[in-house]
């Protein structure tokens, strides 16, 4: 009985070890993506609840991409497509949005300033956050 015991320890220890290396590999993964997002067509994507702080994402094209509750925590999406884009509750603290398109987007409570807004190149038709969402001066 002690064998059969021990045997099931190491069987659950590995599958733990396997279930760890897999994760390191994703992380792995998921940073080597961030640094060659940019440029690149993420249009009509779901992509809910990713988080993508410090992605570089220059010019890319999420027109139509879903990203409700998506982290872009200091990213930097200068000239970024969001043309009908589903923004909301999207985490813009810090980035750089310099040139990027959010006509007729949805950016209902986004965290944005509106000196993040100024930069854009287009904000026809979108839905902006209501004033007290929207941080910084007028």
């Amino acid at each position: 009985m002690t064998s059969k015991f021990f045997f099931y320890r190491i069987y659950i220890r590995l599958l733990a070890l396997n279930v760890w290396l897999r994760r390191v590999a994703y992380n792995r993964w998921l940073r080597s993506q961030r640094e060659e997002m940019a440029g690149k067509d993420f249009s009509y994507l779901d992509l809910t609840q990713a988080n993508l702080s410090g992605a570089n994402m220059q010019g890319v094209n999420l027109t139509h991409a879903n990203l409700t509750r998506v982290n872009l925590r200091n990213a930097l999406l200068s000239e970024a497509d969001f043309t009908r884009a589903r923004l909301w509750q999207v985490d813009f603290s810090g980035a750089v949005l310099d040139g990027a398109d959010f006509s007729y987007a949805d950016l209902r409570e986004a965290t944005v300033s509106r000196a993040q807004l100024a930069q854009a190149a287009s904000l026809l038709g979108a839905i902006l956050p209501e004033q007290t969402a929207v941080s910084g001066s007028p």
